[in-house]
């Protein structure tokens, strides 16, 4: 059987995989009490979602200590904010192979009839 059908057939396994994975995620990298991944988390809401083809999927809304508010800050300082913690650039093949890689395996698709 291939890993997709293994899935389907303890989907409720899979789905506490997904959040064992999740929680650890968070906590090490999003709640890290020395270096938070995008600064002091005060607050956070997590919604586990999944897609039509049974493709689990995390939702989270966080508010940051300090993170710039539209109407207390300039439409300039909050996209400065956001452009300085999110990326969606595919890494460069030649600097950062492995990132490169990593991207190119398991966060790139072609989309298809289906």
């Amino acid at each position: 059987m291939t890993p997709a059908e293994l899935c389907v057939l303890d989907h409720v396994s899979v789905s506490m995989h997904l959040k064992q994975k999740w929680d650890a995620i968070f906590k090490q990298l999003i709640k890290n009490k020395e270096k938070p991944l995008f600064g002091e988390v005060q607050d956070s809401v997590t919604r586990l979602e999944y897609q039509t083809r049974g493709a689990g999927h995390i939702h989270c809304l966080l508010w940051i200590k300090d993170a710039p508010i539209l109407g207390q800050n300039s439409v300039e300082e909050v996209k400065r904010y956001i452009n300085s913690i999110i990326t969606c650039e595919k890494p460069d093949r030649e600097t950062s192979p492995t990132p490169y890689n990593l991207v190119t395996k398991f966060q790139s698709h072609k989309c298809n009839k289906y």
